[in-house]
């Protein structure tokens, strides 16, 4: 299974969610699943990729050619070069079979409320929250609306949040 991974470039104040990301990397490549990701080397993201690559998993990066800030991940891995942001992203969620959502900012944000939209009806999601906590504020809003019936009953947002990766693979691998 193809599973597009997001996250934090940026590495966390809580050094544990380091070696969590790491532990998913380990189990995502054990479980013989493709790391999809953006080709970044830092961060959460980063150190998911480099234990999937160090457990002899297959990584499939989808690198900016534009303007990149990024620090990409050393080493031998299939590239797939795309035009810019949002490319990378249409072409990321064309391929996955799967979304995980590490702990991040904006762009994970961004990245992940596009994949909901165009993808989450059709292909698994997963926020991982290695904490309990991350992410229970964008829980509660998807719980809000709806009670307010301002989400289709077709989008069940309690399935998407995992505390632990047993979660994770229960929601992914079903």
């Amino acid at each position: 299974m193809k599973l597009a991974v997001y996250g934090s470039l940026n590495p966390p104040a809580d050094s544990t969610w380091t070696g969590c990301a790491a532990e998913l990397g380990r189990q995502l490549a054990r479980r013989g699943h493709v790391f999809l990701f953006g080709g970044g080397g830092t961060g959460l993201l980063g150190a998911a990729a480099r234990a999937a690559r160090d457990a002899g998993g297959s990584l499939t990066a989808v690198v900016r050619t534009d303007r990149c800030w990024e620090t990409p991940l050393e080493g031998d891995y299939r590239r797939i070069p795309a035009s810019g942001y949002r490319q990378r992203k249409q072409v990321m969620e064309e391929m996955s079979e799967g979304f995980i959502v590490l702990p991040g900012g904006i762009g994970t944000l961004d990245e992940c409320v596009e994949t909901l939209i165009l993808e989450g009806r059709y292909k698994p999601v997963a926020f991982y929250q290695p904490d309990g906590r991350y992410y229970e504020p964008l829980r509660a809003f998807f719980r809000r609306a709806a009670e307010e019936q301002l989400l289709s009953p077709d989008w069940p947002p309690g399935r998407w949040f995992c505390d632990t990766l047993d979660q994770l693979w229960s929601v992914l691998e079903a």
